[in-house]
């Protein structure tokens, strides 16, 4: 069995974005890729955005948005969750 789970590293501590279904000292193997979010985004928005530039010197809001994206995906909801709410405030 493999499970696929971001992390983020803090302090000297990988703290996981999601629980775990394993059961108290299961041993694992960890193997570490860090993820570039600007190309996370990126690959996130594809077409539906007309991205001004690959220059990453010219890519400030595009850096902006994904800060603004992590921060409102780094709260208890998931995604899915949010977009409901954002549907239901607009109606």
């Amino acid at each position: 069995m493999s499970i696929l789970v971001n992390a983020i590293y803090e302090q000297g501590q990988l703290r996981l974005s999601e629980a775990l279904d394993l059961p108290d000292g299961q041993r694992v193997q960890v193997q570490i890729e860090p993820i570039d979010d600007l190309q996370v985004l990126k690959n996130l928005l594809g077409n539906t955005v007309i991205w001004a530039s690959d220059d990453e010197d010219n890519d400030a809001w595009i850096e902006s948005q994904g800060d603004e994206l992590r921060t409102r995906l780094s709260g208890t909801g998931n995604l899915s969750d949010m977009i409901v709410d954002d549907r239901d405030e607009t109606s």
